[in-house]
């Protein structure tokens, strides 16, 4: 699931040449395949490549194909390494691929089902509104969200530029524009009834 898969690497082996590894990476081997795959701890693998070690310890899984990807997801996510956009890309494949429900991907990962549907509602959005989002850096997942909520009322341009300008920092300030923007959206327009309109003479 992991997209920037060499991020904090420089970091991480400062820690190995220190610390050495804390935690075996976690791997499988399909069938008929003659390598490892990693589930968890590629960027462990990597760092350890970059200061020339040729073994690290690991954890062999033996578990259906179905189930591989699921545990790399639930590793990321208990571990809160994965960007919100990683995390949507993940959620939403499992979704598609193996026909999981809203309900049933919070019970996967602990979360509540209005969370997950929060989350996959990001997934709405069009490549070019997240590539605007993440243009302006947009890296919490609830603001994204409320990104996501303000592009479905045509609103996402002036959301962003407001968040470029600073005027919209926390989440409470994306909720407050998107609720004014629907206040205003439904709110009923001062019309005259049809029966006392006024005829137009001369």
């Amino acid at each position: 699931p992991r997209q920037e898969r060499k991020k904090g690497i420089d970091e991480l082996a400062s820690s190995l040449r220190t610390d050495g590894l804390l935690q075996p990476i976690v791997v499988s081997k399909g069938r008929g395949e003659d390598h490892y795959r990693i589930i968890a701890g590629e960027r462990r693998f990597h760092a350890a490549k970059s200061i020339g070690w040729t073994e690290i310890e690991c954890k062999i899984l033996d578990r259906p194909e179905k189930e591989i990807y699921k545990l790399a997801v639930i590793e990321n996510l208990q571990r809160e390494n994965l960007s919100p956009y990683e995390e949507v890309d993940a959620l939403l494949f499992l979704k598609n691929a193996h026909s999981y429900t809203d309900a049933e991907l919070g019970d996967l990962f602990g979360k509540s089902r209005s969370y997950m549907s929060e989350v996959l509602s990001i997934a709405g959005m069009t490549k070019p509104d997240l590539a605007k989002c993440r243009a302006v850096n947009i890296q919490n997942k609830n603001l994204l969200v409320q990104a996501a909520q303000a592009a479905k009322s045509g609103s996402l341009q002036n959301f962003l530029e407001m968040y470029s300008k600073g005027v919209l920092k926390t989440v409470r300030d994306a909720k407050d524009f998107n609720k004014k923007g629907k206040e205003t959206k439904t709110s009923p327009e001062r019309r005259i009834p049809a029966q006392y309109k006024v005829k137009r003479t001369g």
